[in-house]
């Protein structure tokens, strides 16, 4: 593995573009954190309301909600208890099959929703707004395409 010190020029082109991507990540994660701390929510707790509020009144099940999030979240159980406790969710088993276990966003839920998302979407302007429509859309699809995604 390269040392700290080596040039950025005798890297490959992949492994240049993996560290900016890994400092890109850090310096918008670690600000964006910021902006829910305010409203006892962390990033990830964010992105499950956003799942939620997108699943319509029947929820979803643990299963599909970690599907649907951003970045993995290795124990997604414990994260849907902390937001139960803070009464972010309910969880219902199905009366028709009672292995099932769907969870839902409660008015609280919401609420807080509705509270962080103009403050993150505030932040992503801030972020990106010296970009142009075009420079978005080109950077959205090389992400994607990295991703392996069409």
């Amino acid at each position: 593995m390269a040392s700290p010190q080596m040039q950025s020029h005798e890297l490959g082109a992949e492994t240049r573009t993996y560290f900016d991507l890994v400092r890109t990540h850090s310096c918008v994660t670690t600000r964006s954190s910021d902006v829910f701390k305010e409203y006892g929510l962390t990033e990830q707790q964010y992105h499950v309301l956003r799942v939620l509020e997108n699943s319509g009144p029947e929820g979803l099940q643990c299963l599909e909600i970690a599907r649907q999030l951003p970045t993995p979240a290795p124990d997604v159980t414990r994260l849907l208890d902390r937001m139960l406790r803070n009464r972010l969710l309910t969880r219902d088993r199905l009366r028709s099959d009672r292995r099932v276990v769907m969870v839902s966003l409660t008015e609280r839920g919401l609420q807080a929703l509705e509270a962080v998302r103009p403050l993150f979407s505030e932040f992503h302007r801030k972020r990106l707004s010296h970009m142009s429509s075009d420079e978005l859309d080109l950077l959205t699809r090389l992400l994607r395409k990295a991703r392996g995604e069409a």
